[in-house]
């Protein structure tokens, strides 16, 4: 009798086993989502999946309070070395020739970009943050971009809300390592 128990037992767990090994394979080829919205503050991040390939991007948009219309859209995504690469669209109206300033607690960070172009959504500049750069900002900062108006020749600032940016910044670099 005791020889059929452990059998039996044996059998149980054999079955057991193979059932837990199925299961950590079916798990670990579990899908991927198709896309992703996460939100750090005042920064979301988003992910597509396109033709195999996840792009992933941190977002800010910044609308004006009254009218609650769009005043600027920042969307950076990860490039080698830790930097960010990206694109600004700001309002129609502005010196197109004056290029954007990046502002860092009052100080020009990066050198003035040129306009690329203006589409409907706004005109575009392109954004290039190095690792140093972006590690120096921090979620404290008293950061924005910087323009001069076309008709009054006017240097008007767009002062971003770096609440979360850390935080989506780590998060950025952590799903363009895959994890």
């Amino acid at each position: 009798m005791t020889s059929l128990l452990r059998a039996v037992l044996a059998a149980l767990l054999l079955v057991s086993a193979s059932a837990l090994a199925a299961a950590g394979s079916s798990a670990a080829q579990a899908p991927k989502p198709d896309s992703l919205i996460e939100i750090y503050g005042a920064w979301q991040i988003s992910c597509a999946t396109r033709d195999g390939k996840t792009r992933c991007v941190m977002v800010e948009n910044l609308s004006d309070e009254k009218s609650n219309q769009r005043l600027l859209s920042l969307e950076l995504h990860p490039v080698a070395h830790g930097g960010l690469d990206g694109v600004a669209i700001m309002p129609f109206g502005l010196d197109l020739a004056s290029g954007l300033g990046f502002m860092r607690d009052q100080k020009q960070l990066l050198a003035r970009r040129p306009f690329k172009a203006c589409l409907s959504q706004g005109c575009v500049a392109d954004i290039a943050l190095s690792a140093d750069e972006i590690d120096s900002i921090g979620d404290t900062c008293a950061c924005g971009l910087k323009a001069v108006t076309f008709k009054e020749g006017k240097e008007i600032a767009f002062p971003l809300k770096m609440q979360g940016f850390e935080a989506a910044v780590r998060r950025l670099r952590a799903l363009a390592a895959g994890q």
